[in-house]
């Protein structure tokens, strides 16, 4: 299998492992993820305030996930510039980082990033089962 469409069957599984809620994911600005988005160049410590930071990324775009038995961490985030979403695969090493943002990739990402939200609260949900129900 070549490599894109090895990467476009590894976004379509998260995809699919998502929606049937087989991986958490959490904030990538959570208190215990703020030195693997630092790692990243996606957050740096405000230099006029302990212990806050400022962010490369959207915060409320940006997620990630650890697979502990495999060592790897995968983050997948759209930055404050855009609201194009960008995969990193990152081994706990932070070597042989691979970062997905080709647009050949942007359906299947954006398709992840909805997946993804759905395991959140999110106010247009609640009002329309509330409304439903």
């Amino acid at each position: 299998m070549n490599n894109e469409k090895l990467t476009l069957q590894f976004i379509k599984t998260l995809t699919d492992k998502t929606l049937k809620n087989e991986i958490s994911w959490e904030y990538l600005d959570l208190e215990d993820k703020h030195q693997l988005a630092y790692n990243l160049d996606l957050a740096d410590e405000h230099p006029f305030t302990p212990h806050e930071y400022i962010y490369a990324f959207n915060r409320d775009e940006s997620f990630s996930f650890t697979s502990d038995d495999q060592n790897i961490n995968v983050v997948i985030y759209c930055s404050s510039d855009d609201d194009y979403p960008t995969l990193k695969i990152v081994p706990f090493t932070f070597r042989n980082i691979l970062t997905v943002d080709e647009s050949v990739y942007l359906s299947a990402l954006v398709e992840l990033l909805n997946a993804i939200k759905k395991q959140f609260p999110n106010p247009y949900d609640f009002m329309d089962t509330f409304i439903k129900n």
